[in-house]
């Protein structure tokens, strides 16, 4: 089994140290250190939800047919992420889109930059900038989360 350790503080630290210290070199064990990265924050999923139901509401009839934000979502998947090719039981394979739930703050940032310049120049559909904007789009944390981050 894994065990992953986030280091926040000394205490944290410490427990990691303790716990390489007790590990038997019989398994031999791999031991990886790298910066940690927050998955999105909730400001980021709430604006993106939020553009995704103006993008839907502002897309008219006049236009083609109404779409969904979760169509709409799927759309700019795909437009700014990509594919990916699923293996599946008895050997068959699937292609989807790449979602949006394994991006880091960062990266999840930049798809949304990318989502609202797209709405206003391609689409003609200009996005609401909501409380949650600057925290979204900078990848900051919410206040109650900060502490845990």
């Amino acid at each position: 089994m894994d065990q992953v350790y986030v280091i926040r503080n000394d205490e944290l630290k410490a427990a990691a140290k303790r716990e390489i210290d007790n590990l038997p070199t019989d398994p031999i064990y791999q031991i990886v250190i790298q910066e940690y990265h927050r998955d999105r924050t909730g400001a980021q999923n709430r604006l993106m939800w939020h553009w995704l139901r103006e993008i839907s509401n502002g897309w008219d009839d006049t236009r083609g047919n109404r779409y969904g934000p979760e169509s709409w979502k799927e759309y700019f998947c795909e437009k700014f992420l990509g594919k990916e090719v699923v293996d599946l039981p008895m050997g068959g394979h699937m292609i989807r889109n790449y979602g949006t739930s394994k991006l880091k703050v960062k990266e999840f940032g930049e798809f949304l930059s990318r989502l609202e310049a797209h709405a206003v120049v391609e689409l003609e559909i200009h996005l609401t900038h909501t409380a949650d904007y600057q925290m979204a789009i900078n990848g900051q944390l919410e206040e109650a989360n900060a502490s845990e981050a």
